[in-house]
Parts: C-alpha cells; sequence; structure tokens
C-alpha cells in the first residue's frame, strides 16, 4: 500500500511537471511567434527603406547634375569664381565637380546605414 502511494504521488509529480513545461513551452512558442512577426515587419520596412533610398539617390543624382550644368553656365558668363566661391560656402563644390566622389561618398553612408540595420535585425533574430 506503502508502495502504490509513493508511486502514485510520484506519477501526479510528473504529471504536474509535465504541465508546467507544457506551459512553459506555450509561453516560448508565443514569443517566437511574435518575434517572428516583429522580424518580418522589420523587412517589410527595411524594403521600404531601400526603395526610399533608391529613389533618393536618383534624386542627389539629377540635382548634382543641374549643378553642374548651372555652374557650368554660370562660368561661361564670366562669374566662374563667383559661382564656385558660392558652391564652396555653401559645401555643395564637390557635388559639381568633374569626377565627383560626392556620389560614392552618398553611397557609402547610406551602404553603412543599410549594414547598420542588417545588424539590427539579426541581433533582434538571436
Amino acid at each position: 500500500a506503502a508502495a502504490a502511494a509513493a508511486a502514485r504521488d510520484a506519477a501526479e509529480q510528473a504529471v504536474e511537471d509535465a504541465r508546467q513545461q507544457a506551459g512553459e513551452a506555450g509561453k516560448w512558442k508565443e514569443k517566437a511567434t511574435a518575434l517572428e512577426e516583429e522580424i518580418n515587419q522589420l523587412h517589410t520596412e527595411a524594403g521600404r527603406t531601400q526603395q526610399e533610398i533608391s529613389r533618393l539617390n536618383l534624386v542627389i543624382s539629377g540635382l548634382a547634375e543641374q549643378m553642374t550644368k548651372v555652374r557650368e553656365m554660370v562660368r561661361t558668363k564670366g562669374a566662374g569664381a563667383i559661382i564656385d566661391t558660392a558652391l564652396e560656402e555653401a559645401g555643395l563644390a564637390k557635388l559639381t565637380e568633374q569626377g565627383s566622389e560626392c556620389k560614392k561618398v552618398v553611397f557609402m553612408r547610406l551602404f553603412e546605414d543599410a549594414l547598420e540595420r542588417v545588424q539590427r535585425l539579426q541581433h533582434l533574430q538571436s
């Protein structure tokens, strides 16, 4: 009788332990599902951000070309020194120079930003 009672107590404890583990597993599953949803939202946001970056790169490129044309037009009118000084003071001279590295600098900043976003995403996934 004592052995049966001990076996019954052990079985009841095993059932209780199993219920607790199942409850914990359910909580982890809910957390994993929430994280997966967040990852999907971040992927969507990253895609939208990349599209916006591409659009802005095109705008920057177009503006740089237009500014270069304006610079050349003003130079042909005899006011090259004035436009050069104005662009330099405004911080736009590199954008209008032939063989400009500015586009590469802009691209590198955007690329580094994208890498940081990927790293944050990977951190959230872990």
